[in-house]
């Protein structure tokens, strides 16, 4: 199992600028094994890569390096200084939004870097800026169009020794001095001729100076003008009132066109109005045409049935004949015994074949406990999986006893009941058989719980990452060592779109918080060709004996997929190849809250391990793995 390194402590520090000599920033960082010891004096590998933070996290910047850690595991570069794989430092536009710097490291001193680090440039290096700052041209066309691209340096200078109260005793004596800011802004937005085509052609037109005198000096009386055209008044259209117009126009305009994705998206969404007609005038005798109903017991069923069957426990009102009930009595306890019996045997079977696996299991980890560990370990294995295959073929012999006595037990039943309720109405013996049912499925629960221990008897083996198990390869374990993550061995779809534009709520993030976020997906988005839907829908069979079935998939949170990123060797079938177009990138359920999440999601570049955020409707590239939990 390959040696994990964790890149425990990373500064940047400043940039430095020389005279003539390219920006540098100067980067350390301490470099820790998987014990947290310290790599000391040692020649490590390093890729420095700086990536821009907006939608598509673009890299601007990608460079190598070889340094030596020193006798404290503290490794020092500068950024700047080493092998320039893509772009030039010197190009970047630091006050263009915000930079990262992810740095990945090989603690061999190769190229297979196994540690990856980011970190945020909080502060834009100063020397950096100002470098770019005082070779700057402004391009913005409407900069450039407007009157403030003529400010000169000279013009500043006069603003600067402006007056701020005016003193010229002609202008304080003018009416001009009574012009206000908001006078000269009704001038500058005055219009000198109405040019409005609409307007010209209406009968506002024709409104002159005199008609809003008349106007504004209008009887307020008129304001509450009183109705009194008798057809009007007779009419219902006459009790119409403000506030029913504004409710009227509301409704109308909220339900004109149905918005509610849940309500469009149902199968109300395709009710008609002929729909509605029908289901209105739908006729209210209906006909009975299921050939399984109308040839069961349930069929002969009727409503005095029925009323008698509700009377069972009250008083006798002449329409029961008690004596067959306690036929009804008498058969339910030989019902009880016959099925006490076989549930009996079945325990006692599954209580040997229980112990005869668990004698086994003993042996064989005393064995193990005897022999060296290393040595034995792999004999353990075998051991263990003949005896777990032993007691699932003796668990099965019982069952298979079991069902067979219980089908003879009902078959005893069935010819019990047909002979001793010849006069039981045949509903009766329905209601019987339902009684038995239930109180079979309650035993049976009761034996499932006694042999629940037996389901966990895979934990004792100790699994390691890189493990084939559970329907794919285990990439991620807990402390415990026998819960953790399992990815599929191949992906489930080559290129498929995460999902609507919409906010479905997915910001679960964390191990196993993947699931939820799938659920949540489906839920709102329902069940379409998506990248979480092809997850749920991903089923695995083994072609053990007997087959094991895995359908409990679902699609990687963020971190999960980064863990998987970490492993990706391991697991492997990874498009790990980047062609500028995102051939390499990988969905996870996690919407991207610090942007749109309307819009965009997050995903992750296995070909760097670079993390970003993409629109959900992308249809071209991206691809998903399906992961599972255990």
């Amino acid at each position: 199992m390959k040696k994990i390194y964790t890149l425990l402590t990373a500064l940047l520090l400043t940039a430095t600028l020389w005279a003539q000599s390219p920006e540098k920033i100067s980067y350390q960082a301490v470099i820790r094994d998987a014990n947290s010891a310290l790599v000391k004096n040692q020649t490590v590998g390093m890729k420095i890569s700086v990536l821009q933070w907006e939608a598509l996290m673009p890299v601007v910047y990608v460079e190598t390096q070889t340094p030596t850690t020193n006798a404290n595991g503290l490794v020092s570069l500068e950024i700047g200084s080493g092998t320039v794989i893509y772009e030039n430092l010197t190009t970047i536009n630091w006050a263009n939004g915000s930079y990262f710097i992810i740095t990945e490291t090989d603690p061999t001193g190769g190229s297979t870097y196994t540690i990856s680090d980011t970190s945020q440039l909080l502060s834009v290096p100063y020397a950096l800026h100002a470098k770019i700052a005082e070779n700057y041209n402004e391009t913005d066309p409407v900069f450039l169009a407007s009157l403030a691209n003529a400010i000169s340096e000279t013009d500043t200078a006069y603003w600067n020794n402006k007056l701020d109260e005016e003193l010229d005793p002609v202008f304080l004596a003018s009416l001009a001095n009574a012009i206000s800011e908001t006078d000269t802004a009704y001038w500058n937005s005055k219009l000198d001729e109405e040019l409005d085509p609409v307007f010209l052609v209406s009968l506002a037109n024709a409104i002159s100076g005199t008609d809003t005198a008349y106007w504004n000096n209008k009887l307020d009386g008129l304001d509450e003008f009183e109705e009194t055209d008798p057809e009007f008044l007779a009419h219902v259209s006459s009790g119409i009132t403000a506030e029913d117009i504004s409710d009227w126009e509301r409704i109308r305009t909220r339900y004109l066109a149905e918005e509610d994705y849940l309500a469009v998206n149902s199968p109300a969404g395709g009710i008609t109005a002929d729909d509605t007609t029908r289901w209105n005038t739908y006729t209210r005798v209906f006909s009975e045409t299921d050939p399984i109903f109308t040839s069961s017991y349930a069929s002969y069923i009727t409503a005095s049935d029925t009323t008698h069957l509700n009377n069972l426990s009250g008083t006798n009102t002449g329409d029961q004949n008690m004596d067959d009930y306690v036929t009804k009595v008498n058969l339910s306890d030989s019902i009880e015994d016959v099925l006490r019996g076989s549930i009996d045997n079945f325990r006692s079977a599954l209580r040997d074949s229980m112990d005869n696996s668990r004698s086994a299991l003993s042996d064989s980890m005393e064995r193990v406990r005897e022999e060296d560990l290393s040595d034995s370990i792999a004999n353990f294995r075998i051991a263990l999986k003949d005896s777990i295959y032993n007691f699932r073929i003796a668990l099965n012999d019982s069952i298979d006893n079991f069902r067979s006595a219980l089908n003879d037990s009902i078959d005893s039943f069935r010819i019990a009941l047909k002979d001793s309720t010849t006069k039981i109405r045949k509903d009766l013996s329905d209601s019987i058989e339902i009684d038995y049912i239930t109180r079979l499925t309650d035993s049976i629960a009761q034996i499932r719980e006694e042999v629940s221990d037996v389901e966990d008897v895979d934990a004792v083996v100790s699994l390691i990452i890189g493990d084939e198990y559970g329907g794919g390869t285990i990439f991620w374990l807990d402390e415990s060592g026998i819960h953790g993550l399992i990815a599929a061995d191949l992906d489930s779809e080559t290129s498929t779109e995460w999902g609507l534009n919409m906010i479905v709520n997915a910001d679960a993030n964390g191990v196993y918080s993947g699931m939820s976020n799938t659920n949540t997906i489906i839920t709102v988005q329902g069940e379409s060709n998506y990248a979480a839907d092809t997850c749920a829908n991903y089923i695995i069979t083994t072609n053990t004996d007997p087959a094991e079935y895995y359908d409990d998939w679902y699609l990687p949170s963020i971190y999960e997929l980064l863990l998987l990123h970490e492993q990706k060797d391991v697991v492997g079938n990874f498009s790990e190849t980047n062609n500028g177009n995102y051939s390499d990138a990988y969905w996870s359920s996690t919407e991207d809250s610090q942007s749109d999440p309307a819009l965009n999601a997050l995903a992750i570049g296995f070909a760097d391990g670079r993390t970003f955020s993409y629109q959900k409707g992308n249809l071209n590239y991206f691809k998903v793995r399906p992961i599972r939990a255990f």
